[in-house]
């Protein structure tokens, strides 16, 4: 998905699609960690978990497996591009 960079006051945003928070289980106003890898020009947009929340490898898996199931051309295609 294609995405612009938008200004908000001094900084920028982008938007992150309805489809995409609700796979993953976010909301607005949730926090979240970012890293960025130098090598590859990637930025990593991840979910911090709440407190109190723990996310159990079945969790995981099942987001994975629903993750995969609905992308998983896309990320056969991205593995693909050099």
């Amino acid at each position: 998905m294609v995405q612009k960079i938008i200004q908000v006051g001094n900084s920028a945003a982008i938007t992150l699609n309805q489809q995409y928070l609700d796979l993953i289980g976010l909301s607005t106003g949730d926090q979240v960690q970012t890293d960025f890898f130098p090598e590859t020009k990637k930025i990593v947009i991840s979910p911090i978990a709440k407190p109190g929340e723990v996310l159990s490898d079945k969790a995981v898996l099942k987001r994975l497996d629903s993750l995969k199931k609905r992308y998983g051309r896309l990320y056969e295609k991205l593995a693909k591009i050099e």
